[in-house]
């Protein structure tokens, strides 16, 4: 893992009093199945862009980190990245879809530690864009994922919407477990549950929903 932090604190987002409480008690059961396993990773997924899975990937991380655990937190959105903003990085620094797509990049190469909040560290998109997406697809990303739950206690995925591409339910199985979020007067509850319903049928498990204020 680097050791020169190239990525600064989240930034704040409002978020309200019921919403933190549910990203509090789901980092709680996180923390709880941690205790039976070594590293645990977790998807949090959306049916549509803007539903609020960034924000809560963030926020959810960094809520597990403050509690000490070591935690990473990856944008596998590779076309249309979410986490910059509510975290900035370098934007000369490497990223998921550099080290799917170059076998000379490493994952130490990939890992921006967040300042201030030292077990949490990020891997932003990379130089992604279109046609990148389907790099989630590859052994690569599996042995990525499996890398993170082998070296940090935490490994949380921002994936992208579930209404554009089946990558979101690949990413969940990867992993074994997700959260849905949804945002209130812009999701439709039926596509939610549709939702997780494929997330079930990828053999993982959904461990909570967030509901996001409009």
């Amino acid at each position: 893992m680097s050791t020169d932090p190239a990525a600064s604190p989240p930034a704040a987002k409002a978020m309200t009093s019921e919403q933190i409480e549910a990203l509090d008690a789901i980092a709680g059961r996180l923390v709880t199945l941690r205790s039976k396993r070594s590293g645990l990773g977790l998807a949090v997924c959306a049916v549509a862009r803007g539903d609020g899975a960034s924000l809560t990937a963030a926020g959810l991380a960094t809520a597990i980190a403050a509690l000490g655990y070591s935690t990473v937190l990856v944008d596998a959105d590779l076309e249309e990245p979410g986490l910059p903003s509510f975290i900035s990085s370098d934007p000369t620094a490497l990223g998921l879809a550099d080290l799917l797509a170059d076998e000379r990049v490493s994952v130490a190469d990939v890992m921006q530690p967040i300042v201030g909040l030292p077990p949490l560290s990020v891997v932003h998109a990379g130089a992604g864009g279109k046609g990148s997406a389907d790099l989630v697809s590859t052994a690569g990303f599996s042995a990525f994922v499996a890398d993170c739950m082998l070296n940090f206690e935490f490994t949380i995925i921002d994936t992208p919407p579930a209404n554009r591409t089946t990558h979101a339910i690949e990413i969940v199985s990867a992993v074994g477990a997700a959260i849905v979020v949804a945002r209130r007067d812009l999701s439709y509850m039926d596509d939610v549950a549709t939702l997780a319903r494929s997330i079930s049928g990828a053999n993982a498990t959904v461990l909570g929903a967030i509901l996001i204020e409009s």
